[in-house]
């Protein structure tokens, strides 16, 4: 029987394999594993770094999958912090990630049809 590089596979009495691993390979799996989840984690932190620190409210609704109907009524609600300048309303960015983030509006809502 060949022994695969890594761990060691071994015959268990109950006829399953048992996994007999080296430290140093559960060391290289688990660093595998970590830089796989930072890959997949960098490029939204780096896309969240990149955003402005205001976004108009046409922004914000395409960013969050809301209606300008919807921000306009969290912002009367008092739930997410704006900036009124003459006509325009601006959203903070950070307040609509951490909204976002607590789970209190979906990254990204299926919008109804018909």
């Amino acid at each position: 029987m060949l022994v695969p590089p890594g761990p060691h596979y071994t015959p268990h009495a109950a006829g399953e394999t048992l996994v007999i691993a080296t430290p140093e390979f559960i060391s290289a799996a688990v660093a595998n594993a970590v830089r796989t989840e930072l890959r997949a984690l960098l490029p939204e932190a780096l896309s969240r770094a990149a955003l402005p620190p205001r976004l108009s409210k046409k922004a914000a609704a395409s960013f969050s999958g809301l209606s300008e109907r919807q921000l306009d009524t969290l912002r009367h609600r008092d739930r997410l912090r704006s900036y009124k300048v003459g006509r325009k309303v601006w959203f903070d960015t950070q307040d609509l990630l951490a909204y976002i983030d607590a789970g209190l509006i979906p990254a990204r809502l299926k919008r109804r049809r018909g």
